[in-house]
Parts: C-alpha cells; sequence; structure tokens
C-alpha cells in the first residue's frame, strides 16, 4: 500500500517486472526517498487459500528478483552506500535464507548419523513438514487450525522463494497480474491485488 509523486511513478520499465518495488528504487535514483509512515494502517483480509498464496508469493518474488536485477546497479555501495546495505539486507539476504535452511537440513541429516542432538533437531524438522503438509493438504475453502497453518505457511513461504529463484533463474516472467479474492470485513466480496 503506497503512494508516490507521478513524476516518479511514469517512468520506462520492461513488462513483467515489479513497478511497486521499481518505485522505492527509481525514488533512490531521482534523489528522493522512501519513507515507511507507521500511523498509516491498511487492514488485508487473509487469502481463503494456502494454495492461491503460494502462487501469489511465488509471481511477486520472482518478479522482485527480476526487478532487483534489471536494478542491479544499485547494489553498489560506492555508488550508492547505505541504501546498497539496505537494500542487500532487506531483499537479498531474505531471498538466501531458504537455501541456507535447505543447507541446514543437509547438515541435520549429516549430524543425525553421529549425534543423539542430530537425531533431535532432525526430528523436529520433521515434524514441522508433517504439519505444513497436513496445513497444504487441508480441504479449501476450509481454514486449518493454527497447528496446522502455521507450519504450513512457514514452510509454503519459503518454498515459494526457492520455486522464485528458479523461475527467476529461468528469465520466466510473470507479467499477468490477476486480482485475489477475498471476503471484506463486512462479509461483503473485496479485491484486493497480488
Amino acid at each position: 500500500f503506497y503512494a508516490i509523486r507521478r513524476e516518479l511513478h511514469q517512468h520506462d520499465l520492461p513488462a513483467g517486472l515489479s513497478r511497486d518495488f521499481a518505485a522505492a528504487l527509481v525514488t533512490h535514483e531521482r534523489g528522493y526517498r522512501a519513507v515507511s509512515v507507521n500511523e498509516a494502517v491498511c487492514f488485508v483480509p487473509r487469502v481463503p487459500s494456502l494454495h492461491s498464496e503460494y502462487r501469489r508469493k511465488v509471481r511477486t518474488i520472482t518478479r522482485g528478483m527480476q526487478t532487483l536485477h534489471f536494478k542491479r546497479h544499485l547494489l553498489d555501495p560506492r555508488r550508492h552506500g547505505l541504501f546498497a546495505w539496505m537494500l542487500c539486507s532487506h531483499k537479498v539476504a531474505r531471498w538466501f535464507a531458504p537455501w541456507a535452511a535447505v543447507l541446514g537440513l543437509v547438515g541435520l541429516v549429516a549430524l543425525a548419523f553421529a549425534s543423539p542432538l542430530g537425531q533431535l533437531g532432525l526430528a523436529g524438522a520433521l515434524l514441522v513438514f508433517a504439519l505444513a503438509f497436513i496445513g497444504w493438504r487441508w480441504p479449501e475453502g476450509k481454514r486449518p487450525p493454527r497447528l496446522f497453518s502455521m507450519p504450513a505457511f512457514l514452510v509454503a513461504g519459503n518454498v515459494a522463494v526457492l520455486h522464485a529463484t528458479i523461475n527467476a533463474m529461468r528469465g520466466q516472467m510473470n507479467a499477468v497480474w490477476e486480482p485475489t479474492r477475498r471476503e471484506g470485513s463486512a462479509g461483503t466480496p473485496a479485491v484486493a491485488g497480488r
């Protein structure tokens, strides 16, 4: 949910890239700054389907990665100083975290052969995956209990980053935007972009 000066919004951007993410990047390029306003509150109803949320995440993260690649000169700290650090820590590091988790899981499997602590860690990870799987397979239209929905949301969000990274590296464009149908606060249909 953002507002931007018209002259900053009207810039050339290849089709399929994320115009809202690019807005903050263009703002910096033109000598302005993006500001978060804590007093501005926006309520967005939950997406009724974890599968829809997963597809939305894959699409928006893929577009975000491709947009950052298009504006990759902003990652140069010699030219963009603290902004490059903020961009790298906020976006790039977050996109690397699921890959680090995959390596951590491989390490847990290896450690489980040599250590009871490794076996305990692996058992905990498998329990989270089992709960996530139940949450993922929960019937459409019925909200699963938090015991299943929280692990499912956590795992799906991280797998979405892995999926998006592969899409971005393949150059797959996700230019199609379609609204997410959500129930409004008074039970009336509301439409929000995804």
